[in-house]
């Protein structure tokens, strides 16, 4: 079974949410993207929108 280690869970708060940055993730870090897909394949994994969803700003 694979697992998430601690960095994995870090780091998705801040790679999980690709479209506030505006950075192409799969053409300029095509290494990152992967491990994204593979974070987010990970059984009962859900992207931190879903946990903590964002305020709209006004």
């Amino acid at each position: 079974m694979i697992r998430a280690s601690i960095a994995d869970l870090s780091m998705t708060g801040y790679l999980f949410y690709n479209d506030a940055t505006g950075i192409d993730r799969s053409g300029e870090f095509p290494n990152i993207e992967r491990w994204v897909q593979r974070v987010a394949s990970l059984p009962r994994w859900q992207p931190p929108e879903a946990l903590l969803p964002s305020v709209p700003r006004t």
